[in-house]
């Protein structure tokens, strides 16, 4: 199912498994290292309609009932970038400039920064690290991306562990 709230996904997954034995197996809704739960921080009606609460409600009923976490935006329509990261604006050629600038806010801009700080720590470019933290956060995740070469693909399957410490520095958000 996508773009289901908790209550939809719970109600849904009971009856699934009252009629079939079977609950809910996948759920795709809007989530990323930005716009991490539309409850907490949203950025705009479409968030707020997509993302659906996902790191205050959704992920951990999820975790709790072994559902698969498949997410869209994983890279917040480009901004968790390197070169998002780096020149701190959205390039002039982004398919998305005019609904991805509401992102460059202080709280993101500050994410961002350290993103940077990470990459250049561990040598890993800013995509994979935004990747791997969804995958760290909840180990039944599946990013959706939108490569559009073969070197983003490869730049966006690293594999590595971000520490304790890295999960810190990206908790920006969830304080703002």
């Amino acid at each position: 199912v996508s773009n289901f709230n908790l209550e939809m996904a719970r109600g849904f997954s009971e009856n699934l498994k009252s009629n079939s034995g079977f609950g809910l197996f996948a759920l795709q809704n809007h989530y990323n290292l930005v716009e991490r739960d539309s409850k907490l921080m949203p950025f705009d009606e479409y968030s707020k309609s997509t993302n659906l609460g996902m790191s205050s409600e959704l992920i951990p009923w999820m975790k709790q009932e072994s559902i698969y976490n498949i997410c869209y935006h994983a890279l917040c329509r480009g901004v968790l970038t390197d070169f998002t990261a780096r020149h701190m604006r959205i390039k002039e050629t982004s398919l998305h400039l005019e609904r991805t600038t509401k992102y460059l806010v202080d709280p993101v801009l500050k994410l961002l920064t350290s993103l940077n700080e990470i990459s250049e720590e561990i040598d890993i470019n800013v995509s994979s690290i935004a990747l791997q933290w969804l995958r760290q956060e909840y180990s039944r995740t599946l990013p959706v991306i939108s490569c559009n070469s073969i070197k983003q693909l490869q730049e966006a399957s690293f594999d590595f562990v971000l520490s304790e410490k890295h999960f810190e520095m990206l908790d920006i958000l969830r304080a703002a």
